[in-house]
């Protein structure tokens, strides 16, 4: 099994064209549809707000995974997440307003890889 961090992908925008002037037409983006590329099939884990990258599992086979996606060891995503938890706390449940520790973020994310394993 892998371990990769990849980004939502562009599936759809919706561009609106205005014509400012005979010549000069003016494009802006509206609205921007993203989705989870398709070699992910266990995506939407461990989200980071500040680059909206998500971690995901593949198998060590899996053929269909470009280039460009990082692979991540279980020490590398450990790292990953501990300092996401500094800047944007996890909470330890839904309901509560009180933030992970650095050993509850560990054991969070060593119990979502073996039941991955």
């Amino acid at each position: 099994m892998q371990i990769i961090k990849y980004e939502l992908e562009v599936l759809a925008s919706m561009t609106q064209h205005i014509t400012a002037f005979p010549g000069a037409e003016v494009s802006t983006i509206l609205e921007t549809e993203k989705g989870i590329p398709d070699f992910v099939r266990d995506g939407g884990h461990w989200y980071n707000p500040d680059d909206e990258t998500l971690i995901s599992t593949v198998a060590d086979d899996a053929d269909d995974i470009p280039d460009s996606i990082d692979t991540l060891t279980l020490a590398e995503l450990e790292t990953r997440q501990l300092a996401i938890n500094a800047e944007h706390p996890m909470r330890k449940n839904p309901e509560s307003t009180e933030a992970m520790t650095e050993a509850e973020v560990r054991e969070a994310i060593q119990s979502w890889i073996a039941i991955r394993s």
